[in-house]
């Protein structure tokens, strides 16, 4: 037993229900028995919750066949959940699974989403009738918000569905059940959960201002959460190799989990869940949401495998790549292909090159060895391994600084160019002060602020030229633009940023006071579902992502389905500690606004704030084939934000 497993402790919340009056299920017990006897093979002990209802044999009987104290209830739910917050320590594990119905009703608290419509659980009443009651999104927020105040690490999957739009479908394999407001007349809001440490409060009387999914009103770093799909979207039970009917997304993130041993991050986890998805092909997106770094549960002697892209096989010789030029790739880009069937770290990767590079899909030829082997065919994970465009970004390096054939070699190695020209223009310029540190300026002449100091004999080329490559990044990011979107496109949405009474628009400069509020506002005016991402590039040259999720999907407008056709964000500027430390009485960031007319990712344009420990995105979706004919149009706004102190 490792000292790190005797540390913490790990629970399980495990609830499956199939004994719905109204679209009973087949999987979804079968789903969380499955992830139970997963857990109970791991190598140290799990607390498991075990709620579940399974339908009886009898046909007239609508009572589930196990104990009544273990059926999926509202109320065992939330007891289950209680318990756990007040027996568990702050740094214990808590894994959270539920399989079943889910349903989506109008807006109600201050906590709601009013983009898509507050999302709930469909559990079981406890009646004898077996009749349901709803666990809502707002609700559970509170209660997993105790768990993570007090220190919990939170995992939560939900394979289920939230979408409207199975109204009208009749397939009993979808995980929706129409919203009933006879059911639940309000959301529970003022929901009170003890955890244990002195510090019991109704847990949703501290409001955050950053809005989760959906508002959900937790610390983003202290949970994950893995959903079937987005609310535009269906969650289907699908048969596995087994011939058994199972969710979906139970089905494959366990195929996943089993396949690493739990040795990655969500995030690693994510890439691989998604080309599982893929390489069956089923039409769902999941979606992520929260601290992607996290882990289910702790492991001994964990090694990363470095930033991630995942891929799938049909058998054709061409690899499809699910990022393309709103990503920063382009062609003759290179990137290391490790196959999903070998071990989970490990391997001998592939050397691959762009050979298309569309708005937001690339192809790839394999350089390496283009003969595919059968277990090649269950995906990749993969890394870039040259990136071209940051060769825009030249470096001069001071007459002063010596050994300048090693600096070139290593600024090469990280596709950046030195450039010797004085009379050329170059976007870095590096050298070395009387007081034997390094500085670094921009193609204007001025010193770039805000960087680690870089004593020559404390700092070696190496991390001077990732400082360089970083800064590369964020400039890249900064510049990325649609030079040519779609005019259909462009007319389809509107984004603004409101402060005050005034909606700018991303050529007009924005002032603020320290802790001023400033709402986002994406209005869908189309017929389509649009994607939205929100990045904050900030003074400590970072690229954060706002959402702390996948993505936002903001369907059109749609009176029948509850659709808004709005998307907003309320976002809090603040000048960084660090800078007021400095006396810096201001500070200027930007407000990255993307958006996609098809599902994709961005989580490889991140950047961590300089000086910080880097931990590695995961970065990109391969597959074989092309995945359908979805339109690849994408736009991208800028608000340049100026923060004063007050």
């Amino acid at each position: 037993m490792t000292d790190q497993w005797l540390q913490v402790a790990h629970y399980a919340i495990l609830i499956g229900v199939d004994t719905y009056q109204e679209r009973p299920l087949q999987g979804s017990v079968r789903d969380v028995q499955n992830v139970k006897q997963f857990l109970e093979g791991l190598p140290e002990p799990v607390e498991i919750h075990l709620l579940t209802s399974t339908k009886s044999e009898d046909p007239a009987s609508s009572t589930p066949t196990q104990n009544s104290t273990a059926w999926p209830t509202y109320k065992n739910v939330t007891l289950g959940i209680e318990q756990v917050t007040l027996k568990a320590n702050a740094g214990d594990y808590v894994y959270i699974h539920f399989s079943g119905h889910g349903t989506r009703g109008v807006p109600q608290s201050q906590f709601s989403n009013y983009s898509t419509g507050d999302l709930a659980l469909v559990l079981l009443d406890g009646t004898p009738e077996n009749n349901v009651r709803y666990l809502w999104g707002p609700t559970l927020a509170i209660a997993l918000k105790a768990m993570v105040d007090k220190g919990l690490v939170v995992s939560l999957v939900l394979d289920c569905c939230f979408s409207a739009s199975v109204f009208r479908q009749k397939d009993p394999a979808v995980r929706f059940l129409p919203f009933d407001a006879s059911i639940d007349e309000e959301i529970v809001t003022n929901l009170t959960i003890d955890p244990g440490d002195g510090s019991t409060q109704p847990a949703g009387s501290v409001a955050r201002d950053v809005s989760m999914f959906p508002n959900w009103l937790i610390n983003p770093d202290g949970y994950a959460i893995i959903t079937a799909c987005g609310p535009n979207e269906l969650a289907r039970e699908i048969e596995g190799l087994d011939k058994q009917i199972h969710g979906a997304l139970s089905h494959l993130l366990l195929e996943v989990m089993e396949h690493t041993s739990l040795q990655q991050s969500h995030g690693e986890l994510f890439n691989q869940l998604c080309a599982k998805f893929q390489l069956f092909n089923v039409r769902q997106h999941p979606v992520f949401y929260g601290n992607k770094h996290q882990r289910f549960f702790p492991q001994p002697n964990l090694r990363g495998n470095g930033a991630q892209l995942r891929a799938v096989s049909d058998g054709v010789s061409e690899v499809h790549l699910d990022a393309g030029q709103a990503h920063g790739v382009c062609i003759g880009d290179q990137f290391l292909l490790s196959p999903l069937s070998s071990s989970a770290i490990g391997g001998t990767p592939r050397r691959a090159v762009i050979v298309r590079a569309g708005d937001l899909t690339s192809d790839l030829d394999i350089i390496d060895n283009t003969a595919l082997i059968a277990t090649d065919r269950m995906g990749w994970t993969a890394k870039p391994h040259t990136k071209l465009l940051l060769q825009r970004y030249a470096v001069r390096l001071a007459s002063n600084i010596p050994r300048r054939e090693e600096w070139a070699q290593f600024l090469e190695d990280r596709s950046l160019l030195v450039v010797d020209s004085e009379t050329l223009q170059v976007a870095f310029h590096l050298s070395l002060s009387s007081a034997e540190e390094y500085q670094i300026y921009n193609k204007n002449g001025q010193q770039i602020v805000n960087l680690p100091v870089m004593r020559q004999d404390q700092i070696g080329i190496d991390q001077v030229c990732d400082i360089i490559q970083h800064l590369a990044n964020f400039e890249l990011v900064r510049a990325m633009k649609n030079a040519s979107p779609s005019a259909q496109f462009q007319q389809s949405f509107s984004v603004h940023i409101i402060s005050g009474e005034r909606a700018f628009d991303e050529s007009d400069p924005i002032e603020v006071n320290h802790e001023d509020r400033v709402h986002l506002r994406v209005e869908n005016k189309g017929d389509r579902d649009l994607y939205v991402f929100v990045y904050y590039l900030g003074s400590r040259w970072q690229i954060e992502n706002v959402l702390r999720g996948t993505y936002e999907v903001v369907p059109p407008l749609s009176r029948d389905l509850g659709f808004t056709g709005l998307f907003k964000k309320k976002i809090v500027m603040k000048v960084p500690a660090e800078l007021v430390e400095k006396e810096h009485d201001y500070c200027e960031d930007i407000i990255k606004v993307i958006v996609t007319s098809r599902a994709t990712s961005f989580d490889m344009i991140e950047l961590p704030k300089l000086g910080t420990t880097r931990i590695v995105a995961e970065d990109l979706n391969i597959d074989r084939g092309r995945g359908g004919n979805e339109a690849e149009d994408w736009m991208a706004s800028d608000f340049s934000v100026r923060t004063n102190l007050k």
